[in-house]
C-alpha cells in the first residue's frame, strides 16, 4: 500500500539527511525536500492496483508541491532565488515533479530582483545543456527572465552564455513562434553589451537571398548594422506597429541599409530557391523526405519580412514590382516554383499598402483577381482598405483609380464590349431576316 503520512513531514528545516542542491545557498529544506523525490519509488499508472489507489499517489505528490510552493511565497527574496536556481537545475526528477518545479518558480522569476550573475549563468547553464529537452524552451526563458533585471555590468558577465544559448535556438524543441521570441530577447541581451556584434544565427548562413546582408556583415559589421538587424527580427506580426516603423527608418538610415533591404527583396522576387533536399524541411510541419523548393526558412522568416517592409518604407514607388512577384511567388498554391508561404505573401501585400504610389494601387487589385487563398485574400482587402484611405478615396472607387474608364479591369471592359456588339449583331440578323 501507499505511505499516506503526512506530506508535510518532507519539509523538515532540521533533517541531517538533507543533501545541499548544487546552489550553495539552497534552503535545507527544500534541499531535503528534493532528495526525497529523487529517491522516492516510482510507478507507472499500470504498476497500480487500481485507478483509486493511483489517484491517491498523485494526489500526495501534489499536496507535497503545494506546501513547497506556499512556503516559497513567504520567504526572502534570497531565498526564492536560490530555491529558483536549485528547482530548475535539479537532477534525477521524474516528468511530474519536473513540470510541477517549474510551474511553482514560473510566476516568482519576473518579479525577484537582485539576481547575481552566478545564478543567471545557472539557469543559462541548465537551458543549454541538452536543447532537445522538452523542457529546455522553457527553461531558456525563465533563464531569460532573470537575464533581463541584471545591470550592464551583469549582462556583460553572463554575455558569453547569452552567446552560447543564442546558437542553441533553432535546436529547441519548439515552434518557430516561440524561437523566435526567445531569438529576439537573446539579441537584445547582447545589444546591451555588444552594440556591435550581429549574434551567430541571425543572418541565414547559406541561403541565396540573404548573401548581400552576409556581405555587408563580413566588410562592415558597425554597431549601426547590428542594431538595423536585430531590429528586423522584432517583426513577428502581419503589420508592424507605427513605433517598429519609424524605428525601422532611422535605423536604416544609420546604417545606410536601403539599398541592402532593396537587394534582399529583390532577390527574394527572382533567385533560385533553395532545395529542401539539400537544405532540409523549411517547417516543422513538413514530413521528413519530402522534396520540394522553397525561400525562406521559418526561423529566418521575421528577419525576411522585416526587411521588406524596410524595403518599401523606405524604397518608394521602384518596390512595386518586386512586392507583386513576391505575392505570387509565395502566395499561390501552385505555379509559384515554390512552396506556399503565406506569412511571407502576407508581409508583400501589406507592405504594397504602404508605397506612397498609384502603382501600388493598382497592383492590389491586379493581385486581388489572382489570389485564391482566403486568409491572403482578406489581407489583400485590408491592403486596399489602407491604401485608399492614403490616397483619400474610398475601397470601392479605388478600381476606377487603378482602371480610370470605368472601373473595370482592360479585360472585363473588353469581354463587356465583345458580349454588347454580339447581341446587337445578333438583334440585327434576326430583324433583316424577319423583313
Amino acid at each position: 500500500m501507499l505511505d499516506e503520512s503526512p506530506v508535510t513531514g518532507t519539509l523538515n528545516d532540521d533533517a541531517p539527511s538533507a543533501r545541499r542542491s548544487a546552489d550553495p545557498g539552497c534552503p535545507l529544506w527544500l534541499a531535503e525536500f528534493l532528495e526525497r523525490r529523487r529517491t522516492e519509488p516510482r510507478f507507472g499508472f499500470a504498476d497500480w492496483q487500481g485507478q483509486e489507489e493511483y489517484q491517491r499517489h498523485r494526489a500526495r505528490i501534489d499536496a507535497a508541491w503545494d506546501v513547497v510552493e506556499q512556503r516559497l511565497s513567504v520567504s526572502t527574496e534570497e531565498e526564492q532565488r536560490s530555491a529558483v536556481v536549485a528547482l530548475l537545475t535539479a537532477d534525477g526528477l521524474d516528468s511530474t515533479d519536473a513540470w510541477r518545479a517549474r510551474e511553482g518558480v514560473t510566476p516568482l522569476v519576473a518579479l525577484l530582483d537582485g539576481w547575481t550573475p552566478e545564478e543567471v549563468e545557472a539557469l543559462l547553464r541548465r537551458a543549454c545543456a541538452d536543447a532537445s529537452r522538452p523542457l529546455a524552451a522553457r527553461d531558456l526563458g525563465l533563464a531569460l527572465d532573470a537575464a533581463e533585471r541584471l545591470d550592464a555590468d551583469g549582462c556583460r558577465a553572463v554575455a558569453a552564455w547569452v552567446r552560447h544559448a543564442r546558437g542553441e535556438v533553432a535546436a529547441l524543441e519548439a515552434d518557430a513562434r516561440r524561437r523566435g521570441r526567445l531569438t529576439a530577447r537573446l539579441d537584445a541581451l547582447l545589444g546591451r553589451v555588444e552594440e556591435a556584434v550581429i549574434p551567430a544565427g541571425l543572418i541565414p548562413a547559406y541561403d541565396v537571398w540573404a548573401a548581400a546582408l552576409r556581405e555587408q556583415a563580413g566588410r562592415a559589421a558597425t554597431p549601426e548594422l547590428a542594431a538595423f538587424l536585430r531590429h528586423m527580427t522584432g517583426l513577428s506580426g502581419p503589420r508592424p506597429t507605427q513605433r517598429w516603423r519609424r524605428a525601422c527608418t532611422e535605423l536604416a538610415d544609420a546604417a545606410s541599409a536601403r539599398d541592402l533591404a532593396a537587394e534582399v527583396l529583390r532577390s527574394l522576387a527572382e533567385d533560385e530557391p533553395l532545395c529542401s533536399k539539400e537544405r532540409g524541411a523549411h517547417a516543422d510541419w513538413m514530413g521528413e523526405g519530402s522534396h520540394y523548393h522553397f525561400l525562406v526558412h521559418q526561423d529566418d522568416r521575421d528577419l525576411a519580412r522585416g526587411l521588406i517592409w524596410t524595403s518599401a518604407l523606405t524604397g518608394g514607388p521602384a518596390t512595386v514590382a518586386h512586392l507583386v512577384a513576391l505575392a505570387l511567388r509565395v502566395g499561390l498554391h501552385s505555379g509559384g516554383g515554390v512552396i506556399a508561404d503565406l506569412k511571407l505573401a502576407g508581409a508583400a501585400i501589406n507592405a504594397l499598402a504602404e508605397v506612397e504610389d498609384a502603382s501600388a494601387l493598382a497592383a492590389l487589385w491586379r493581385l486581388r483577381s489572382r489570389i485564391r487563398d482566403r486568409a491572403l485574400r482578406k489581407q489583400v482587402d485590408t491592403a486596399l482598405t489602407t491604401a485608399a484611405a492614403r490616397a483619400g478615396i474610398t475601397p470601392a472607387s479605388s478600381s476606377s483609380a487603378a482602371y480610370p474608364t470605368t472601373g473595370w479591369p482592360l479585360t472585363a471592359r473588353r469581354s463587356g464590349r465583345s458580349r454588347a456588339a454580339t447581341a446587337s449583331g445578333w438583334r440585327s440578323r434576326t430583324a433583316r431576316r424577319s423583313a
